[in-house]
């Protein structure tokens, strides 16, 4: 069975850790690391983060490089890193602009605001576009917490000066809605949206919710709601996101150089844009004030603590750090080659240690060293690192498996922000009265629209069903989780429900007992009582919907046994 376990665990502390934080003691230091290879970059750089107290940023060339790292280093520091991208493929095409993208880039500015240490992940590209200014985003931000004296029409109004759209239910940033004394915003900057419960104007309580089940998260005693930072064309006051960055932040890059060229190309494409649409109606902001330069970007630079992971470094360095690396040899499944180079590295005094996928990954590499005369001296740990590496200076050598058996490794995107959870509320919104609906506790029943009823003197929302012979079910919004929208051949409709509709009982009985043969199979061959708890409660929940529809028809508990 491989090990599963950070990969630090395994290498102890890099030698170069303690040099990196002696030299990152200086202010505005420039260190030059000379030069990473791999994923030793990310190793190292977790190394030096885990026990520094101060913000981390690292810029890499493109977002493919960047996303690789982000995977990396959370698999090794099992921390949440925080990836800050570009939201628009081209200046001034707002309406190109990706909504989860600008989500990200809103919950880092909102760290930051917070006074945390972050480790943020960048590129170049995305530090091309200038940010809202800590003064601006403050003027502009909402902070509540329980016990606040405010009235739910005066937050109502603040919300609408800051453009959130007022909408039945929310299922995306920047929407609210009201149900009687009850507030749901969802912020720019969080991962769920808030619900917030007044008595008269008094805050009562504030919790995150689900968006899909509606169901709670977390309580919280204070929050802040965030606008749209990336609205340019209503907040004049920009500054680049180094500008943002708190002083004392370390900066990590590898081609500083590269980064300056990629700002200027779009900084000249801004100007391209903007010289295009300077005509039209609607009035742009320039592109100095939306956008950073080369020159401005070196500039502010200067200000921080710099580590260049280069062998050519942009700035003239105070301390210089050599890391003694290699690439892999390129195995291309040779299995002959692979053991020679586990060999050799066992001769230079090297650990071999590969990194495997899956535990049939380690035992498939056990059946293909089986009668290697020699001992091969690896190790294979379970996990995941983008790209292997020879490290002499910490006698190691990294394999990956997808590098061995040549496949390509895929990055997981960090996109925490979706809309796949609103389901739910986009079928309940599309529903057209009279259609069919499953309740989990009472069965099928017919979709009459959202009503607002009084409850102890207060108006809430809720979903009206009706059930044979005229029977009212009114459901919470808070217990969308328990209905479904029926699932069954179009136009034909649910043949119990449509039977005792009838009051024809002795139809609803021979319905169910078609039924009959399959019960008597399921309990033949299916182990209800199964180990994996999953299972088990999906099958108990199946009888669970079985016991409820012969219930529909008739008490089956007051026959005789």
């Amino acid at each position: 069975m491989a090990v599963q376990a950070p990969l630090l665990t395994y290498f102890g502390e890099p030698k170069q850790t303690n040099a990196i934080q002696l030299a990152l003691e200086k202010e505005q230091t420039k260190i030059q690391l000379t030069v990473i290879i791999g994923s030793s970059f990310a190793i190292t750089a977790s190394a030096v983060v885990r026990e520094s107290n101060k913000p981390h940023l690292f810029i890499f060339r493109d977002k493919e490089a960047a996303s690789y790292f982000v995977n990396d280093i959370e698999n090794l520091l099992k921390n949440e890193v925080f990836f800050f991208p570009a939201s628009y493929r081209r200046a001034y095409q707002i309406e190109e602009t990706d909504n989860a993208n600008i989500l990200l880039r809103a919950e880092v500015l909102n760290k930051l605001n917070n006074k945390r240490n972050p480790i943020i992940v960048t590129y170049s590209e995305a530090l091309s576009e200038k940010v809202v200014s800590r003064k601006e985003l403050k003027k502009h931000t909402i902070t509540l917490k329980i016990k606040d004296d405010i009235a739910i029409d005066f937050l109502e109004e603040m919300l609408e000066h800051l453009n959130f759209e007022k909408v039945d239910f929310v299922i995306k940033a920047g929407q609210y809605s009201i149900r009687g004394g009850i507030l749901d915003v969802y912020s720019f900057a969080d991962e769920n949206p808030f619900r917030i419960e007044f008595f008269d104007t008094e805050i009562e309580s504030i919790r995150t919710f689900d968006i899909n089940t509606q169901l709670s998260v977390s309580a919280e005693s204070k929050i802040t709601i965030i606008p749209n930072t990336e609205a340019k064309k209503s907040i004049e006051s920009q500054v680049s996101f180094l500008e943002y960055l708190p002083k004392n932040s370390v900066i990590w890059t590898k081609d500083i150089k590269y980064s300056k060229g990629i700002l200027d190309d779009y900084f000249d494409r801004a100007n391209e844009q903007y010289n295009k649409v300077s005509d039209s109606a609607i009035q742009h902001l320039s592109p100095e004030y939306l956008f950073t330069n080369a020159y401005h970007f070196s500039k502010e630079l200067q200000q921080f603590s710099v580590i260049e992971n280069s062998n050519h470094p942009y700035f003239e360095t105070e301390k210089t750090i050599t890391i003694n690396t290699d690439p892999l040899t390129k195995i291309n499944k040779q299995f002959d080659l692979l053991k020679e180079d586990l060999l050799k590295n066992k001769e230079a005094g090297l650990d071999n240690i590969i990194l495997c996928s899956s535990d049939e990954q380690e035992e498939r590499f056990n059946a293909i060293f089986e009668h290697t005369e020699e001992e091969l001296n690896y190790k294979c740990i379970l996990f995941s690192l983008h790209e292997g590496y020879i490290d002499y200076t910490n006698k190691q050598a990294i394999y990956t498996d997808h590098q061995i058996f040549d496949r390509y490794h895929k990055f997981k995107s960090k996109t925490k922000f979706t809309n796949n959870q609103a389901i739910t509320i986009k079928q309940l919104t599309s529903l057209d009265i009279g259609d069919f609906v499953t309740h989990i506790d009472h069965g099928v029943g017919r979709f009459e629209g959202l009503h607002k009823i009084e409850n102890n003197g207060k108006y809430q929302e809720v979903i009206k069903l009706t059930y044979k012979q005229g029977d009212i079910l009114y459901i919470s919004i808070h217990s969308l989780h328990k209905i479904a929208k029926f699932s069954g051949k179009e136009g034909i409709e649910p043949k119990i429900n449509q039977c005792l509709d009838k009051n024809d009982f002795v139809s609803a009985l021979k319905n169910l007992v078609i039924l009959n043969a399959p019960i008597n199979n399921f309990f033949e061959k299916v182990m209800v009582n199964t180990d994996d708890t999953k299972i088990k409660n999906n099958r108990y929940s199946l009888l669970y919907k079985l016991r409820q529809n012969l219930n529909s028809v008739a008490d089956i508990s007051k026959l005789a046994s």
